[in-house]
């Protein structure tokens, strides 16, 4: 009956009680922007503008990014269809692009290149920029590594070069308090491996800067992004607590805007490059940064494509020893449609040593070379650098698991070249260790010594308790060779205790299976049963099947009951 009445109105009264109803709800404190909105437009009033973009803001605050997409092309379709002013379409457009940045970055791409042209057009340079830079952002996410950063760069230079007026009135426009223009590009040098570069400019964006006032709902905090990139550059330099520091910084600045994806981001970062390499055997901490990501997660969802739930703790998953769930996280980042490079890479870092240890060398060699494109030759900064240092050396242990010598030696003379490129001290450990077993497996157990002495020396100072155990068990590797037992047994030991006190099982699994070989050399083949029969248990859950191909290959060299 309602509908009936109100489609028997002729057009000018029904616009008229629409006027007047939004006139009433906007005297009321609680009135509700959309469905002002919907009035006044339906009034054809021109305060359906205003209103339609409170709206927008509102759907932004609650992370209904979508809504929020909506609310502002609908204000960007009325001030088009009365040719508005350039400079507030330019802005709504930046707006609607970046919240379509996790949607679908390729259109962020194109809408920031249409806000840029409308933004020049209006004479605002420093929006201009602010778009160039933000393009730049969303092209790195999609691959465009080289030119992205450059972009990014230029923009910086630009914004910079404009008068203090010129800056202050791009944020008034953005509607936000003035923040670190360069914020994210610290991020993307660091993870390229730049990471004097990224620290250099965050001294003047981030160390030098004024803490920024925040609020609620503000949208982003470049401040915060550029201190994660501090964090991650600080932590691959050697200097976790400083890493740690920034990165409790960044998730507080989160946590009080309220940008949900954004605290399951450095929940992630902090995991994978803080907490996992330095911290391993602080369990508590883990699990508490583990726990805020997925309840992040959970609440980010309607800003986000199908993105798995846990992405953030694939690394930590994987070391506790739930390699199902791990691998079930890092394959849907990669099976999603049209993954982004970006993603693809971080979800690279858990699955290729998963398919290693599983038996799935194939796989391993196909996510390596789709991430190396130019194999071992791949050149400094062209890739993601946390994900290229594991790769390096998982493609270096594949090549000599095939005997494949020359093979190794280019991906470990790789993997050296990229430390010395970036200065990274993570990762010195493992490349050491690299190079040991590289001789061991030729034949020099000279070399090897050396080098597995500069690991242990690399890996105690800052401490990295994976790097560790790896150390103390290939030290006893070779203990045993040379039949030296009492070492051999001091440094599985300390393998061991390791290894529990990280609580992780396939570590442990691989240093029992070195203890059992020792029991073997010992001539004690009761014991080195025992033993076997504790890494099958642990190694058969985990599906790990070169390592069980392992303990079956030295059983059959015991001598019968």
């Amino acid at each position: 009956i309602r509908e009936a009445l109100y489609a028997d109105l002729i057009s000018l009264r029904r616009r008229t009680l629409h006027r007047q109803v939004a006139d009433q709800l906007i005297q009321t404190a609680s009135s509700d922007p959309d469905v002002v909105a919907h009035h006044l437009q339906q009034a054809s009033d021109p305060r359906a503008v205003d209103w339609l973009r409170d709206a927008g803001r509102r759907a932004e605050r609650g992370y209904a990014w979508l809504t929020a997409v909506e609310r502002y092309e609908a204000v960007l379709s009325k001030l088009t269809e009365l040719d508005g002013p350039a400079s507030e379409r330019a802005v709504l457009l930046f707006h609607i692009a970046r919240l379509h940045r996790f949607w679908d970055p390729q259109k962020t791409v194109e809408l920031m290149g249409a806000a840029r042209q409308l933004a020049l057009e209006a004479g605002e340079p420093a929006l201009a920029a602010r778009c160039q830079y933000f393009a730049g952002m969303i092209r790195y996410w999609l691959d465009d590594v080289a030119d992205s950063i450059v972009a990014m760069e230029q923009a910086d230079i630009d914004y910079e070069a404009l008068p203090t007026p010129d800056q202050a009135r791009l944020w008034s426009m953005l509607g936000t308090e003035p923040d670190a223009f360069a914020g994210s590009l610290i991020s993307t040098l660091a993870t390229v491996g730049r990471f004097d570069d990224a620290v250099s400019l965050g001294a003047r964006q981030i160390t030098d800067a004024p803490f920024p006032s925040l609020r609620v709902g503000q949208g982003e905090s470049l401040y915060a992004d550029g201190l994660i990139g501090l964090a991650n550059a600080v932590a691959f330099r050697g200097h976790p607590h400083e890493a740690q520091h920034a990165m409790e910084q960044a998730r507080a600045i989160y946590q009080t805007i309220e940008h949900h994806f954004m605290l399951l981001v450095v929940c992630q970062c902090e995991l994978d490059w803080v907490q996992l390499p330095y911290f391993t055997d602080d369990l508590a901490g883990c699990q508490r940064l583990s726990a805020l990501g997925e309840a992040a997660a959970r609440r980010s969802t309607s800003a986000t494509t199908e993105m798995p739930l846990r992405r953030h703790a694939a690394g930590h998953l994987t070391i506790a020893g739930d390699w199902h769930a791990a691998w079930e996280i890092s394959t849907d980042m990669m099976s999603i449609d049209k993954p982004v490079w970006i993603d693809y890479s971080i979800a690279a870092r858990w699955l290729v040593p998963l398919a290693v240890w599983r038996g799935e060398a194939d796989l391993a060699w196909r996510i390596i070379g789709r991430i190396l494109r130019a194999g071992s030759g791949t050149e400094p900064g062209t890739a993601y650098f946390p994900t290229v240092l594991p790769l390096q050396r998982l493609a270096a242990e594949l090549a000599l698991d095939a005997h494949d010598f020359p093979n190794a030696r280019a991906w470990l003379a790789a993997h050296d070249r990229w430390l010395a490129w970036s200065g990274a001290v993570l990762g010195q450990a493992e490349g050491a260790l690299g190079w040991a077993q590289y001789h061991r497996a030729e034949g020099d157990a000279v070399l090897a010594r050396q080098q597995v002495e500069q690991a242990l020396t690399h890996a105690s100072d800052p401490r990295q308790p994976l790097a560790l155990i790896a150390v103390h068990r290939f030290l006893g590797q070779l203990d045993t060779d040379v039949q030296q037992f009492d070492q051999a047994e001091k440094h599985l030991r300390e393998s061991l205790q390791l290894a529990e006190a990280c609580a992780a099982p396939f570590e442990r699994a691989s240093t029992l299976l070195e203890i059992a070989r020792l029991r073997m050399a010992e001539d004690r083949p009761d014991d080195a049963r025992a033993v076997f029969a504790e890494v099958r248990t642990i190694c058969e859950p985990l599906e790990a099947k070169p390592t069980l191909e392992r303990v079956a290959e030295l059983e059959r060299t015991l001598q019968p009951d």
